[in-house]
């Protein structure tokens, strides 16, 4: 199995093949998938500072790992600020 192509070109390519509108959520979904399956974090989440700090809390969320105090605080900040 190869992986799946990195190039937006290539992208496109398939999205054009697949009858998939590159403005579409369809597109952004191929795209994640593309990058998720690379283990790649997609540029535009890389792009925002709040999202790469909460990127190591949420993977060790994910991995059942337990956040440290001073993530567990951000994240209540941060769930104060959006209420």
């Amino acid at each position: 199995m190869l992986p799946p192509p990195q190039d937006e070109k290539k992208l496109k390519d398939i999205a054009d093949i697949l009858g998939i509108n590159p403005d579409s959520e369809k597109w952004q979904e191929l795209k994640d998938k593309a990058n998720i399956d690379s283990g790649i974090i997609p540029k535009d989440l890389l792009s925002d500072a709040e999202v790469l700090k909460a990127l190591p809390m949420f993977f060790r969320t994910v991995r059942s790992e337990k956040p440290t105090p001073e993530e567990l605080d951000r994240l209540i900040n941060k769930i104060r600020e959006e209420s």
